[in-house]
């Protein structure tokens, strides 16, 4: 932890690999205070130091903040920062990941067939789930479905299945 401040003025180091070995460095010195820091890294203009960020973010996925990641990805422009943010978003939790996987399906590029696949394997480990959406899970969720049916074709209603299955009491 003393040595953590030491890390940081690597971060901005204007060599890739020098980035990414600090962000590394910085998860295996302290990782917990310093995770946001580390998820900033995942816009990083080279994507290997965006991929060293998610890697590290990956082993410890209670400590990510998925507001911010879901914010972040809003501003990401570069591909590679996109797609780690996505794959980080799939830690989010079944129903949260859902939506957001819904969200990015609608988007009309290569990402949106990454979700696609990302909506594919939720609708396939859903049988083995018994991890009930809260209300305001559900509705988003279901929002979500509603929008992007006609980009998921035959998906969406195996996803609708589930959702109807998870249905929490009192909505309709």
């Amino acid at each position: 932890p003393d040595d953590a401040p030491q890390v940081f003025r690597y971060l901005s180091d204007k060599r890739p690999r020098v980035r990414a070995a600090a962000v590394r460095g910085l998860a295996r010195l302290d990782l917990p205070p310093h995770a946001p820091v580390i998820v900033d890294r995942v816009l990083d203009v080279a994507p290997s130091v965006s991929r060293a960020a998610r890697e590290v973010l990956e082993r410890r996925p209670e400590l990510l903040d998925f507001d911010a990641i879901e914010r972040k990805y809003g501003l990401a422009t570069a591909r590679h920062a996109r797609i780690n943010l996505v794959a980080l978003m799939t830690h989010a939790g079944r129903w949260r990941g859902l939506r957001f996987l819904l969200d990015v399906s609608r988007g009309g590029d290569e990402l949106s067939e990454l979700a696609i696949e990302q909506l594919r394997q939720w609708a396939v480990r859903g049988v083995r789930s018994f991890v009930k959406p809260t209300p305001r899970e559900w509705s988003a969720a279901s929002d979500a479905l509603m929008k992007s049916s006609l980009t998921l074709g035959s998906l969406t209603a195996e996803i609708r299945g589930q959702l109807e299955t998870w249905r929490p009491d009192g909505l309709t």
